[in-house]
């Protein structure tokens, strides 16, 4: 502050400036100081010198200066990017009066480009950084002689000059505008074909950013035609060709000296690039580049990602580019598969994808195997895993990128991936089978695989029946997904010990919980499906299981599943469900009764009984009387729930059970309602009618609907004779109405 009032005092104005500069240079240092207090003061004076007029000539002088200390021109450096953001031109976004004067602004353009050749990688990147920000505005009126410096910086063979110079490239067709396009592309893209083609002479990191630049143009320009048509004609037709030719030999080029993982993922940024933005000139390309591609995806995946990542058995030595970045080899993964990706949302080029599906689709899972790092981090922190594998996660990964391509795939041609998945399946199974160790995370991205499986094989089959008969509902999902098993019995029985090690794996477990549902849905299915008598393995070890995991369970979606599981063992096979004994001797009825009681326990969710009504009327029509005092348990346990639920769906669950008992045992159920009180202290057959009639013009359903009008119609007389002798009916009110026979 001293020196700023003394150069203030004084009356030459280069004693002023030498002044100020001292100020600056003082304030500089005291940011740098570990003393709050010190580096609060000192930002707050340096935005008092902010707007002086020569605050950023001053700031270049320092940053460009070789024998000033290296912790200053950092700082210069990087406050001048900052002073150009705000004050250099009134019409950028984050603009600050004052303005910069044009004398301030020819003196800065005259000393920066002389730190492009700084030896310091930072300082260099920061005057890159600003000079670019200037080109912006001033190129090419106010600075024309700009890309001549640049251009001579390249073909120096000063190592410094040319990142410099490239970095400046870099940042400034990233935010080149429309009117300088047709200016900068004749200029810039034969130099960045020279530079790329020039292996000896330029290094590898030097040309990843001429095919950057190439890329960054071209998308640019891409936009521009959708303005103006023939921009794409003019400034980047004319060198498409060379550039493709030189991709392909670049892709071709083993890694080494010359080129490595780094390299081929910008090179593969540009042919899809290419491919995306200018479809109609690579048609002729595409025979070279495929091959090479698809070499690169398998090799890859065998020779690299399998050893390297996923099984952890080699070490990789990653490039790093030139502002200490690594570029790991899951950067090159990522680029084929967007390359892929784009070749599948392109009508020219998808028959060409198709025709490759199955190995792709063999790759793909290579590339869905969870790596070795990761199996350390999910099992000390399973939560972790959760974030990581949610359909929402900001978290990314060569497993997650592959994941997604798939389900693009499925999308797209659910069929033709379908039989793409199936081929491997068995083999999956085999390998999981064949593990010493099977847990939750490996099973997680198989049993995704057979998700994919079954929504495509069951949408396929829809489409293709509702294109037949489109005015009428069908669902096919237990329909088709048994086709699976008569083509192929061998893929049946595995799947099934999968199903059943993932439940005995996961009992208890919820971060699993969407594993455990998926694994009971297919049980369900396979059981439904499959004529009596079952097997030993669905009876002895998937039953006991599905009951163990949904009774030890808390999640509602779990004890839905479950239920609907037993009651097809229920349904399909009761006899042997009875026969079957644990080991402390109870049977298999009596875990269906456990179940029962905790879908209709009043302290769980009522959601948890949204489907409860089919397994209890299920369980009556088949077991009869064998159930005994246990179906007055159930039916007090039903009313129970009855008075707890809001929902239409979970109360009309309910109510069909007493249904289906009108229909069926007409006399006991009457005696039975009628010795209960009900929540008003009347008896329960008051409350049951009262809810259902006020319910019954709501139920949707086909068989729902029928059930509950027949039974309130043939049987109307009957009943109406029960109500009358018992006197306890007159009060019954149907939504307003007395009933009538």
């Amino acid at each position: 502050m001293a020196a700023c009032m003394s150069a203030a005092g004084s009356a030459r104005p280069g004693s002023v400036q030498q002044g100020l500069k001292e100020a600056l240079i003082e304030t500089l240092t005291a940011i740098l100081s570990p003393v709050q207090e010190v580096r609060a003061a000192a930002e707050e004076q340096i935005k008092v010198l902010e707007v002086t007029e020569e605050f950023g000539v001053h700031l270049a002088e320092l940053t460009v200066d070789p024998q000033g200390a290296l912790a200053i021109r950092q700082l210069a450096s990087v406050i001048l990017k900052q002073y150009v953001e705000t004050h250099w031109c009134s019409q950028s976004e984050k603009f600050r009066p004052p303005e910069t004067t044009d004398q301030a602004k020819a003196a800065i353009r005259e000393l920066l480009p002389s730190g492009l050749r700084e030896s310091i990688s930072k300082v260099r990147s920061s005057v890159a950084y600003a000079v670019s920000a200037i080109a912006h505005w001033d190129w090419p009126e106010a600075w024309p002689q700009l890309f001549t410096l640049l251009m001579e910086m390249l073909v120096s063979g000063d190592v410094n000059a040319v990142h410099g110079a490239m970095r400046v490239l870099t940042e400034f067709t990233r935010e080149v505008t429309d009117t300088q396009m047709p200016l900068v592309a004749p200029v810039i893209l034969p130099e960045m074909y020279k530079i790329f083609t020039m292996a000896e002479v330029y290094s590898i990191r030097t040309r990843s950013r001429a095919v950057e630049i190439f890329t960054t143009c071209a998308n640019l320009i891409c936009a521009i035609e959708e303005l103006e048509k023939g921009a794409a004609k003019a400034l980047i037709f004319p060198v498409v060709q060379q550039f493709t030719e030189a991709f392909v030999q670049a892709l071709q080029m083993p890694d080494g000296p010359t080129s490595d993982s780094g390299l081929k993922m910008e090179v593969l940024k540009a042919v899809t690039a290419l491919v995306k933005n200018f479809p109609k000139p690579m048609v002729s390309s595409m025979q070279q580049i495929l091959p090479i591609v698809w070499n690169t995806l398998t090799e890859s995946a065998i020779f690299t990602y399998v050893r390297t990542e996923v099984n952890d058995t080699e070490e990789v030595d990653d490039p790093v580019d030139s502002d200490g970045e690594v570029l790991g080899f899951e950067n090159l993964v990522f680029s084929i598969f967007e390359f892929v990706h784009t070749l599948l949302e392109n009508n020219k080029f998808k028959s060409t994808v198709r025709k490759a599906l199955p190995e792709l689709i063999y790759y793909i899972i290579l590339y869905m195997q969870i790596t070795e790092d990761q199996i350390k981090v999910w099992t000390a922190n399973p939560q972790q895993f959760v974030e990581d594998e949610d359909d929402d996660t900001f978290s990314y990964s060569v497993r997650i990128s592959a994941q997604d391509l798939l389900l693009v795939r499925e999308q797209q041609k659910k069929y033709h991936c379908l039989v793409g998945v199936q081929r491997y399946t068995k083999f999956t199974v085999r390998y999981f089978f064949d593990a010493k160790k099977c847990s939750c995370l490996f099973n997680f991205s198989f049993i995704k695989i057979i998700n994919i499986y079954f929504n495509s094989k069951v949408q396929f089959f829809n489409l293709m029946l509702l294109k037949q008969q489109s005015n009428k509902k069908i669902n096919l999902s237990d329909r088709e997904i048994t086709h699976l098993w008569k083509r192929d019995g061998s893929q049946k029985c595995l799947l099934w010990g999968f199903c059943i090690m993932i439940l005995s794996e996961n009992i208890g477990f919820s971060f699993c919980s969407a594993l455990s549902q998926t694994s009971i849905d297919i049980l369900t299915t396979v059981v439904r499906n499959t004529k009596p008598p079952l097997s030993e393995l669905l009876v002895c070890q998937a039953f006991p299981v599905v009951a163990q995991c949904t009774l030890r369970t808390d999640d509602n979606a779990i004890m839905q599943n479950g239920g609907e599981c037993l009651r097809a063992y229920v349904s399909i096979a009761l006899e042997q469900v009875a026969q079957w004994r644990d080991d402390q001797g109870n049977s298999g009825l009596w875990y269906v009764m456990q179940v029962v009681n905790q879908l209709l326990d009043p302290r769980t969710s009522e959601f948890t009984a949204a489907f409860v009504g089919r397994l209890v009327s299920t369980l009556i029509s088949r077991a009869g009387t064998e159930l005994g005092e246990q179906l007055d348990q159930i039916l007090r346990a039903i009313l129970s729930k009855m008075q707890q639920a809001e929902t239409l769906s979970v109360m009309q669950s309910l109510i069909m059970v007493f249904a289906h008992l009108v229909h069926s045992q007409l006399e006991p159920l009457l005696e039975f309602l009628c010795s209960l009180p009900g929540p008003t202290g009347k008896p329960a057959l008051e409350f049951v009618m009262t809810e259902w009639m006020s319910r019954q013009h709501l139920f949707y359903g086909q068989y729902e609907g029928k059930a509950c009008w027949i039974n309130v119609g043939d049987e109307t007389r009957n009943l109406h004779f029960h109500l009358l002798v018992n006197e306890l009916f007159s009060g019954c009110m149907a939504s307003g109405r007395v009933v009538y026979c």
